[in-house]
């Protein structure tokens, strides 16, 4: 609850991030159970073979090992890297894959076999299963290590000293396949089998196979896709089930519980995948992969994860348990749209998408009542009023009482009562009170019009409350009267965003927040403004949040419109001044509504782009961390207003995409470095990573080129993962930090070479350097011996001059000639470096800067000579023609740096999806690129076109001016056999055409040209 008169208890308050204290409470709101976690997916455009992922496997060094219909994949931090496996063979259907503690990885290949990989090398090991493949393979922690067993058709093997042992199963299982193991240990040690048909069987070590049968009703139970087991706080074990048609089913001291579609569990009974997580409680967190999404069970609570939009409605086939470098736990998930990775525990969860269709939350309170059960109320734009509490989310509209859909402020209004009255603003400018669970509409002065609206609710005492309006200004409610400072009268505020009252008695202060007169006081009666022509850099502000500074002054914290944030010092309030000192870092955008301090005492802002943690240190700097939706917000757009701290220091924010907590994360220990990976190296386009394991190295004489790839496995956020470089023997000192994990170097004289390359992950924290020690061997020609002969033979030769000058030296013909040589010889020196600038420019006349593919000069010269080509073999020749959706507005948000980079990131999603060497793009114009496409009739050009319209769809570069919030292209395709007559203007002109329509059909699409006649 929202209490407060004086500034003494409103800066106490919130420097020391302290509420009301701990009370016995009947429901605490669980914020990993409402929240949504942040999640990232990789697909083809990441580098996996294809984007159907069979199964995940993270590995103990950092790695991520994930199957898909068409081959292995390994996750760098960077990209999937395709595995190829001994001659190609693991480019098949991954059946399975698993990593072991010791680092070997197991992968079954449908109709290929199975193979694990030991020291680099793999090997073949399906011998021994009688098939052609596993099923399943699973691994078991084990006293002296791990147990691996591998599932076939009719049966189940363990590996035992280098060799697959079979298990004995019953006969029924004969020819069925056993989809998953589950080991039970102990003295009764028992192996859980799950059939396909045939159901499940528990397995004992000593004694026969007993069929396990539900004895509650639900739907089909036969086929068991997926088996667990649980160790019990107690004693024993919990079985967990997953069935194909059956949801899930929990076995637990002989007592069956079923969770399916017909008791409102899950949204499909078919199960594919099912993992249990441990969260330090009785029950283990349940996490299901359905035939439609996922979900988990959390407590007593099934929660879809159908938030996951990209993956909403997708199959999910296999679910892997893994942690980031520092251990924080992350869930993958192996679906039909690629594989996704959702991280567990971080600062910031998504709560709701309230009012996503409009501009989300307008208002949030977090409030705890007298019988210490929490409760979360939410104001949104167009979808009314909610609360979460422990019955779930419960919502008011209109036909509940509220005047108008869009809820702008929230407070708690003390009455006597022991909990106070609900108070919303709403659109429109009207005021609601709860009573009991209608709304019930308050008399207010003010007029009610479209543009108006209630935009701060501040209660300073019983029944006395300050209200803040849109477009009326400030009004202040004792008992039941109102005092309407009317806006009309120039004296008063008109725009008011955020009020907030300090002092007490006469020493009482109203300040409020405007939108265009700068910072105002209520001061004895009158009103009093600062902004730009009193010294504040801005005139505009909105949230206000007074913190006591490390001297003792009273500091009032202003979100500004085109300053960040601004402090105001009001420790004087009758003559508040500007705060300078320390300078604070650059937000991640200046139009910045708010900030507040967290409950380890970080502060917390959120912008018009993006949220920002400054941790201060103790030299007066901040240590910065900058979070967008891509982190677990909702939008990177927050709203004013909406910023708020609770009693146990967790900040709630509200966006245009709906609600977020952030919730302080205080270290517990020193970060731990995550490891950096040499990934590859390359001589000559010859792989010579083994050979950098030992140092140093020794290159062949002549080597051209060296290549050297690497990656920082810090398991989140590998976006900012930075990286520098220093090559002792040909650099003087360490590079810039920058964001590319490779180094590439040509032309490097013979000698004595040491690279060192450091890293750092998002937080700053620094890994272990890689240090490669190599050298080029001088050629033989410049080796000791050879340069003491060529000396010998300089000399022999300077004698040798010197004495046909001598015989010639009175022979004034021969020196005319010598003369005319000499001359000669200098103009044939300048005809070839003339000769050379002209090669130059006539590389730099086809080459585009910015995107480094073909200019259109290039770009039409290659679509001629196809057309040429195309005419002389009656061959087909397409052209796309397509540029970025909204660019202009891209640029308007971001700036023209980043639109560049923008269009580099496009190019290189672009040149990705083309057939080397036969395609050319090429930037046309602008933000204009074209592609030439030999050999394609239209069926197959607007196939290639349609793979780069969804590579940058997937590229997720933010795009705030677009409706799918991010870059998209539109493309116009034309195809045609050339004929006699025509010219490849044509073509240009039709795809020209084409991508008009794709304009006007709503952008993002693909349109082909009309048929060419």
């Amino acid at each position: 609850m929202r209490y407060g008169r004086g500034i003494a208890f409103a800066f106490c308050l919130i420097a020391l991030g302290l509420g009301a204290g701990p009370v016995a409470h009947a429901s605490r709101i669980d914020v990993d159970q409402i929240g949504h976690l942040p999640a990232n997916l990789f697909d083809e455009g990441n580098g996996l073979p294809d984007p159907t992922v069979t199964t995940v496997a993270p590995a103990p060094d950092g790695h991520v090992w994930v199957g898909t219909m068409r081959g292995l994949a390994r996750f760098n931090g960077v990209r999937m890297l395709p595995i190829a496996g001994p001659d190609g063979k693991l480019g098949g259907t991954v059946r399975d894959v698993v990593v072991t503690p010791d680092g070997r990885v197991w992968v079954s290949i449908t109709g290929t076999g199975v193979f694990v990989l030991e020291g680099g090398v793999w090997r073949e090991i399906g011998d021994g299963l009688g098939a052609t493949h596993a099923l399943r393979l699973r691994r078991f922690v084990d006293a002296g290590g791990y147990r691996l067993f591998a599932t076939t058709v009719g049966g189940v093997h363990e590996w035992v000293e280098g060799r697959w042992v079979a298990r004995p199963l019953p006969a029924l299982l004969a020819g069925v396949e056993i989809f998953d193991v589950a080991l039970e240990p102990g003295r009764n040690e028992a192996l859980w089998v799950a059939s396909f048909g045939q159901g499940l069987y528990r397995c004992p070590r000593e004694g026969d196979c007993e069929p396990v049968v539900p004895d509650v009703d639900g739907p089909r139970f036969f086929e068991v896709s997926s088996v667990a087991t649980w160790a019990e706080a107690e004693q024993g074990h919990s079985v967990w089930i997953g069935s194909y048609g059956g949801g899930v089913a929990r076995l637990k001291d002989g007592r069956w519980q079923r969770f399916h579609q017909d008791n409102g569990a899950l949204a499909s009974n078919y199960v594919h995948a099912l993992a249990l997580q441990d969260i330090g409680q009785p029950q283990p967190q349940v996490w299901v992969g359905l035939r439609e999404g996922a979900a988990r069970l959390r407590g007593s609570r099934w929660e879809s994860l159908e938030y996951l939009s990209r993956l909403a409605g997708t199959r999910t086939r296999a679910l892997a348990l893994g942690s980031d470098a520092q251990g924080r736990p992350q869930m993958w998930l192996g679906t039909d749209s690629g594989a996704a990775r959702l991280r567990l525990e971080g600062n910031w969860r998504t709560v709701s998408q309230l009012g996503r269709r409009g501009n989300g939350v307008w208002a949030t309170l977090f409030e705890t009542g007298v019988d210490g059960s929490e409760r979360l109320w939410l104001g949104s734009d167009g979808e009314g009023l909610a609360r979460f509490d422990g019955d779930g989310w419960r919502y008011w509209t209109q036909a509940d009482g509220l005047p108008s859909p869009t809820v702008r402020s929230l407070a708690r209004v003390p009455d006597g009562s022991a909990e106070g009255q609900l108070w919303a603003g709403t659109w429109n400018g009207h005021i609601v009170r709860m009573v009991g669970e209608r709304l019930q509409e308050l008399p207010t002065p003010w007029r009610k019009f479209e543009r108006e609206a209630v935009a701060s609710l501040l209660p300073v005492g019983r029944n006395e409350v300050w209200v803040g309006l849109r477009q009326g200004g400030v009004a202040h409610y004792v008992d039941g009267r109102w005092r309407h400072f009317d806006p009309a009268d120039p004296a008063n505020p008109m725009r008011v965003v955020s009020l907030l009252q300090t002092g007490s008695g006469a020493d009482t202060v109203l300040w409020a927040s405007t939108i265009g007169r700068g910072l105002a006081a209520l001061r004895d009666g009158r009103w009093h403004f600062y902004g730009r022509e009193q010294g504040l850099p801005d005139d505009s502000f909105f949230d206000i949040t007074p913190l006591v500074d490390a001297g003792g002054r009273q500091v009032l914290w202003l979100g500004s419109q085109s300053n960040g944030i601004v402090r105001v010092d009001i420790t004087n309030p009758q003559r508040p001044r500007l705060v300078t000192e320390p300078v604070l870092p650059e937000p991640p955008h200046p139009y910045t509504y708010g900030i507040v301090r967290d409950g380890a005492g970080d502060l917390i802002l959120c912008t018009d782009y993006g949220a920002a943690r400054w941790r201060p240190l103790p030299d007066g700097r901040f240590d910065v961390l900058r979070f967008q939706r891509s982190d677990g917000l909702p939008h990177d757009e927050c709203n004013a207003g909406a910023l708020e701290v609770d009693a146990q220091g967790r900040v709630w924010a509200g966006t245009i995409g709906g609600a977020a907590v952030y919730l302080p994360r205080t270290p517990t220990r020193s970060p731990v470095p995550p490891p950096l990976q040499l990934e590859r190296v390359t001589v000559d386009e010859q792989d010579w990573g083994e050979d950098f394991a030992g140092q140093p190295v020794v290159l062949p004489v002549g080597t051209r080129s060296l290549l050297v790839e690497f990656a920082l496995l810090s398991g989140q956020r590998e976006g900012l993962n930075r990286y520098r470089s220093w090559l002792e023997g040909l650099e003087p000192a360490p590079g810039e930090w920058n964001d590319t994990p490779m180094r590439q170097y040509t032309g490097l004289p013979p000698g004595d070479y040491r690279l060192t390359i450091e890293a750092r992950d998002y937080s700053g924290t620094e890994a272990p350097p890689l240090v490669l020690a190599f050298r080029i061997p001088l050629p033989a020609w410049r080796s000791g011996p050879a340069l003491a002969i060529y000396a010998v033979m300089l000399l022999l030769a300077l004698w040798g001059l010197i004495r046909l000058r001598e015989r010639h030296l009175h022979a004034r013909e021969t020196e005319l000639v010598d003369l005319v040589r000499q001359r000669t010889d200098e103009l044939e020196s300048r005809g070839i470096e003339l000769r050379r600038a002209n090669e130059e420019l006539t590389r730099l006349s086809y080459f585009d800067a910015l995107t480094e593919l073909a200019n259109r000069r290039r770009l039409l010269e290659r679509l001629q000579a196809e057309w040429t080509i195309g005419l002389a073999r009656g061959t087909p020749v397409a052209f796309a023609l397509f540029d970025l959706d909204e660019f202009k507005a891209y640029n308007d948000h971001k700036g023209h740096l980043a639109g560049d980079e923008a269009l580099r990131v496009v190019a290189r999603r672009v040149e990705a999806e083309l057939r080397k060497p036969h395609d050319t793009a090429g930037r046309y114009g602008g933000e204009e690129f074209g592609m030439v496409l030999p050999g394609l009739d239209l069926a197959d050009a607007m196939a290639v076109a349609e793979r780069v319209r969804q590579a940058v769809l997937h590229t997720d570069l933010p795009h705030p001016g677009s409706r799918l919030g991010t870059v998209t292209v539109s493309i116009g395709v034309a195809a045609i056999v050339p004929r006699a007559g025509l010219s490849p203007d044509l073509l240009v002109a039709a795809a020209d055409a084409a991508l008009y329509r794709a304009k006007q059909s709503g952008k993002n699409r693909v349109e082909a040209a009309e048929t060419l006649e």
